[in-house]
């Protein structure tokens, strides 16, 4: 799972909002968090982040 947090910022450079959101996949036939394909978890983890990122641990066994 992961934290997506974008801000938005005026062109005159004013924080004007910010956005959270908890993302993770599901597998429907095991009804449980997994791991994204690594095909999706590798441009996520290239995707620049904020100062503010947070990883939220896993929920694996």
């Amino acid at each position: 799972m992961s934290d997506l947090t974008p801000d938005r910022v005026l062109p005159r450079g004013v924080l004007c909002a910010r956005v959270t959101s908890t993302a993770g996949w599901f597998d429907l036939r095991q009804r449980k968090l997994v791991a994204p394909p690594p095909n999706l978890a590798e441009p996520l983890r290239a995707r620049d982040r904020n100062e503010d990122f947070q990883a939220l641990p896993g929920s694996a066994r």
